[in-house]
């Protein structure tokens, strides 16, 4: 499935194999809508913490179709949404932050 960008494993980063192969994989859907479909009921309307877990899996989705090495990243109380490493093998921390505004835009 992961080749049909349907559903890819993220494997957890870490410099160490051993620590690699003992962790869970998180799973990535490609298309939120297929998540979705499953939902009930269908016609209530997404929370704030809903929305963010989607816009999470877009992104990341995004990285692996583009063909970066893509991993999550967690250790106690500590995580990030992804770890990313370009083809130049540049490491990216990506964390998804959704933060009330302060004052209204008009």
């Amino acid at each position: 499935m992961a080749h049909a960008f349907i559903v890819t494993p993220l494997q957890k980063y870490s410099p160490q194999p051993i620590r690699v192969r003992k962790s869970s994989p998180k799973l990535i859907v490609h298309d939120n809508a297929l998540v979705r479909a499953f939902e009930r009921p269908v016609s209530r309307a997404l929370s704030p913490e809903k929305l963010g877990r989607y816009f999470e899996n877009s992104v990341i989705a995004r990285f692996i179709e583009a063909g970066w090495e893509t991993y999550y990243w967690k250790s106690r109380d500590l995580e990030v949404d992804a770890v990313v490493i370009s083809s130049e093998q540049e490491c990216l921390a990506i964390e998804r932050a959704r933060r009330p505004l302060r004052r209204r835009l008009t």
